[in-house]
């Protein structure tokens, strides 16, 4: 999880730096302005692929620290199943309630936040 975690801040610091170093537009009074104005948006058109790439870099770093927290949560789950007050029959169904219960995830709202992908991984839907 420590790695997952370093990873995480390692994009959010990178999307951060390329968001900070954004240049003033260079004024074009010259066919030389024109030209360097043309290579400064050219270069802009670089880092905002690379600005796209870290975001998504992160929102799958992401997904993937929600698919480790359900298989803790299932760890959790099962250890509870072993009690037979707790009436835990399917812990794996248990979890995802637990989760949408904690979360205040609706069915319908469930598919925007990651859930229904690790809900059909799962088979329990």
């Amino acid at each position: 999880m420590h790695s997952k975690t370093s990873e995480i801040s390692d994009a959010i610091s990178d999307l951060s730096d390329l968001l900070s170093s954004n240049d003033s537009p260079i004024k074009i009074n010259s066919e030389d302005s024109a030209k360097d104005r043309i290579l400064q948006w050219q270069r802009e058109e670089s880092r905002f692929e690379k600005i796209i790439m870290a975001a998504e870099s992160y929102q799958l770093l992401h997904l993937v620290s929600l698919v480790e927290i359900y298989e803790e949560v299932f760890h959790v789950g099962e250890g509870l199943s072993l009690d037979p007050k707790n009436n835990i029959k399917n812990v794996k169904k248990w979890g995802i309630e637990f989760m949408r219960s904690v979360l205040n995830i609706t069915v319908i709202a469930k598919r925007s936040n990651g859930i229904d992908w690790v809900a059909k991984d799962y088979e329990i839907y």
